[in-house]
C-alpha cells in the first residue's frame, strides 16, 4: 500500500513538473524571440545595405542560410505558442493540459522536434562554411565536420521518427542514443571549427609580425578574432 501511494506521488509530482516545466519555456522562449528578431533584423539591414543580397555575392547563400534559419525559429516559436494556447485556454490546464506535454507523438510536439532539427543543422551548417573560408577554401578541412553533419542528420530523422510512435514513458529508453549521438555531433562540429578558425587566425596574426618586425602588426586581427570566432 506504501509503495503504491508512493508511486502514485511521485507520477503526479513528475506531471506537475512537466507542466511547469512547460510554461517556463514557453515563457522563456518568448522572451528570447524578440532579441533574436532585433538580432536578425539588423543582420538583414547590414547585407541590404552593402549590396551582399544579390545572387551575384557569395553572400546570397549566406544570407538564404540566415533567412532559413530565423524561419525555423519563428515556426518554432509560433508552435510553443500554440501549445500554451491548447494546454492552458483550450484545455484549462490541469491533468488534460500534463497529458499534452506527455503524449511525444502529437503534431505539435513532432513540429516542435523537427523545427529543432532544422534550425541546428543550419547553424551548424554556418558554422562550417565560415571555417571554409577563413581557411580559404580548403575543402580538406571541413570533411571532418561534414561527415558529422551527415550523422547529426541521420539522427535527427530518427529521433522524429522515434517520437511519431513512442510515448514519454519509453522514448528516453529506445532514442536516447540517437538524441545523444546528435548533440555530440553538435557539439564537435562547433568545437573543432571554433578551435581551427581560432589557430588559423592566430598564425596570421603571428606571420604578420613576423614579415613587419613590428609587436603591433596584426593587433587588428586578435582584436576581431572574437567575431569571427563566436
Amino acid at each position: 500500500m506504501r509503495r503504491w501511494l508512493t508511486s502514485n506521488s511521485l507520477f503526479a509530482s513528475l506531471m506537475s513538473f512537466v507542466l511547469s516545466a512547460g510554461l517556463t519555456a514557453g515563457v522563456l522562449e518568448l522572451t528570447l524571440y524578440g532579441a533574436f528578431t532585433v538580432l536578425f533584423s539588423g543582420v538583414v539591414y547590414l547585407f541590404w545595405s552593402r549590396g551582399l543580397v544579390s545572387r551575384k555575392q557569395p553572400t546570397f547563400y549566406i544570407f538564404v542560410a540566415l533567412v532559413g534559419l530565423f524561419l525555423s525559429v519563428t515556426a518554432h516559436w509560433l508552435n510553443g505558442v500554440y501549445v500554451l494556447y491548447l494546454a492552458f485556454i483550450r484545455l484549462g490546464g490541469g491533468l488534460p493540459a500534463e497529458v499534452l506535454y506527455f503524449t511525444l507523438s502529437t503534431p505539435t510536439f513532432l513540429a516542435h522536434m523537427s523545427l529543432v532539427e532544422v534550425a541546428a543543422v543550419i547553424t551548424d551548417g554556418l558554422v562550417i562554411h565560415r571555417l571554409y573560408v577563413v581557411w580559404s577554401s580548403d575543402v580538406r578541412i571541413i570533411i571532418f565536420p561534414l561527415v558529422l553533419q551527415a550523422c547529426q542528420i541521420v539522427c535527427g530523422i530518427k529521433i522524429i521518427v522515434d517520437l511519431s510512435r513512442e510515448t514519454i514513458f519509453n522514448f528516453w529508453t529506445l532514442s536516447n542514443p540517437w538524441v545523444t549521438s546528435s548533440l555530440v555531433a553538435s557539439i564537435i562540429i562547433n568545437g573543432y571549427s571554433t578551435a581551427l578558425i581560432s589557430f588559423k587566425m592566430w598564425r596570421m596574426s603571428n606571420t604578420i609580425k613576423a614579415l613587419t618586425g613590428s609587436n603591433s602588426a596584426g593587433a587588428r586581427i586578435r582584436v576581431r578574432m572574437p567575431f569571427v570566432v563566436f
